[in-house]
């Protein structure tokens, strides 16, 4: 499972890399390490369930599927050199580290489960455990990442419970009797119970569709690599025995000749001389044949070898798309848990800002962590397109309505409403970050204060940054229209 669904090979072409051209229209980058007269090594990053890199990865591309190599700079392979070892070193205390969590057998929620303890959480899941294991390291990388970014204000001896269903139908089963049916999205974080709820998004019958057709595939590729070395080894070992045998026919041929009692010996030996050479020349004519139709075969089945990584890679990016989805998740709900548990006094509470805790959860789920950094700030790539649209028709919310919206403006009510909660959860995102680099944590905690200690929540949004609501506006658009 880490393999095929947490990983995939960072293919960017960027400055900084070797780039090969393929024949197919397709290019490979990385690092090139080695190059021989049939193939050259790329070396290629890893990068795990939100994108952050995880190690590296060596690929060979055979010269016969290449077009052009471009090559980087010396001093661009250098800090390439750098980083593969940095790389190389995180994968393999990646695969240390899961291989340090060992799930305890439990019973979940009336469910055959695993539990496993963390620093700041106790998750409980009925899924597979390679897939718990999973769970767990990523909540250890945010929820340590928050830590470092954040701090401890409170509650620093307590831990967040993570619920994590196998599949949608345990989880709204659970939501029977703990939420009342009420609960439609995928995850959600409960303040009062300290919990997070959430289920698998990999969908498992399409998983195992994808992975037999992947696995199927590989072993074609495997099956018509062994044929076509076996054959080429047949040809190569066939050659030089059927000449030898050849040589011995015609030797038996001219002692025969010579020792008979017949005349015309000279003539009969030259003729057999001319068949000897004629035997000869059709003897490589046939391997050339032969070898000309394995080439012209070898052409064929590449063609169609292509067809299956293309495939292949289309199914692997169709697993990574879930499994991408179902962190983002997971880092969402983690950041509702670790602001209500550790950090922002009456976040549970009715009162307090609801923009900032979804808008903030909305900025860092799509962050990453690689090594002890949490990246954060990247764009919301739906939001970010649903927010310029209304620019565009001039259908965006105001800001002091997004301010004051409260918990019913942030909920789906009903699904044949669900485009209110996208736009208050779109504006949010884009408040927090656009003020993710510009206040301070105690800017923030100093306006939820305010706001949960009963002050009108514009004017102490206003207050937090320096202007009117009406300014803000402008501000924010522009802000908007400089993202990439």
């Amino acid at each position: 499972m880490i393999a095929l669904l947490l990983l995939s090979l960072s293919l960017q072409v960027t400055a900084d890399q070797d780039v090969i051209q393929l024949k197919d229209g397709t290019s490979r980058s990385g690092r090139i390490v080695s190059e021989g007269k049939d193939d050259v090594v790329l070396e290629t990053l890893i990068k795990g369930s939100k994108g952050q890199v995880v190690g590296t990865v060596k690929l060979t591309v055979l010269r016969a599927d290449i077009v052009v190599i471009d090559r980087t700079s010396p001093e661009y392979r250098r800090q390439a050199e750098a980083r593969s070892k940095n790389f190389g070193e995180r994968g393999v205390r990646r695969f240390e580290a899961l291989n340090r969590i060992v799930p305890t057998p439990v019973r979940f929620q009336g469910l055959p489960g695993w539990r496993v303890t963390g620093h700041r959480y106790v998750l409980e899941s009925s899924a597979d455990p390679s897939f718990v294991k999973e769970v767990a390291l990523s909540l250890d990388e945010i929820f340590a990442a928050y830590e470092r970014f954040f701090g401890i204000r409170r509650n620093g001896d307590k831990k967040v419970k993570v619920y994590v269903f196998a599949d949608r139908l345990e989880y709204e089963f659970y939501n029977l009797h703990a939420a009342d049916g009420k609960v439609s999205a995928v995850a959600y974080y409960r303040p009062s119970e300290n919990t997070i709820a959430a289920y698998n998004l990999i969908q498992k019958e399409k998983e195992q569709l994808v992975r037999a057709e992947i696995k199927a595939y590989e072993e074609d590729i495997d099956r018509f690599r062994t044929q076509a070395q076996t054959v080429e080894r047949q040809i190569a070992a066939l050659m030089p025995a059927l000449r030898q045998k050849l040589d011995d026919e015609f030797a038996e041929l001219r002692r025969s000749i010579r020792s008979d009692d017949q005349g015309g010996k000279e003539k009969r030996l030259s003729d057999l001389e001319l068949q000897q050479k004629q035997a000869v020349q059709d003897l490589k004519d046939g391997k050339t044949t032969a070898q000309a139709e394995l080439q012209e075969a070898r052409r064929r089945a590449t063609a169609e070898l292509e067809k299956c990584r293309r495939v292949i890679e289309h199914n692997e990016g169709v697993l990574a798309l879930q499994n991408r989805e179902m962190f983002e998740t997971l880092f969402h709900e983690s950041f509702h848990a670790y602001a209500a548990m550790y950090l922002w006094e009456g976040s549970g509470q009715k009162e307090f800002p609801r923009w900032l805790h979804e808008g903030m959860a909305s900025y860092f789920e799509t962050a990453i962590v690689e090594g002890a950094l949490l990246v954060h700030g990247a764009p919301h790539p739906a939001f970010l397109r649903i927010l310029r649209d209304k620019v565009v028709m001039r259908t965006t919310l105001p800001i002091d309505k997004v301010v004051r919206g409260g918990p019913e403006e942030f909920t789906l009510v009903h699904a044949s409403d669900p485009g209110r909660r996208t736009d208050y959860y779109a504006h949010s995102w884009a408040i927090a970050h656009y003020l993710a680099c510009r206040v301070s944590r105690e800017q923030l905690e100093e306006y939820a204060a305010d706001v949960v200690g009963g002050k009108d929540p514009v004017a102490s949004f206003e207050k937090l940054v320096g202007r009117s609501c009406a300014q803000f506006e402008l501000d924010l658009k522009a802000h908007l229209e400089s993202l990439k």
